[in-house]
């Protein structure tokens, strides 16, 4: 629910998949801009049961239409 609250209008998501088992959670989409990945990263970063979120940085070169997959972990629960 956090990853999709945190939609920004500009990202389409096309893929969202967790395996529970690894502790890993994949994102892959379209963002409209550079600026808009960016963004939707930082606000993933915000969301409290997610680890690191890495993109590869071939995708930072794109300007517009960015097709990208983020991978992050899911936290420990304390």
């Amino acid at each position: 629910r956090d990853v999709m609250n945190n939609l920004p209008a500009n990202i389409k998501l096309v893929s969202f998949y967790i395996n529970i088992t690894n502790k890993e959670v994949i994102l892959q989409g379209v963002a409209k801009t550079r600026q808009d990945l960016l963004n939707y990263q930082t606000e993933l970063l915000k969301i409290g049961w997610l680890s690191a979120v890495s993109t590869p940085v071939s995708k930072l070169f794109q300007k517009e239409n960015i097709s990208f997959e983020f991978k992050t972990g899911i936290k420990n629960k304390r």
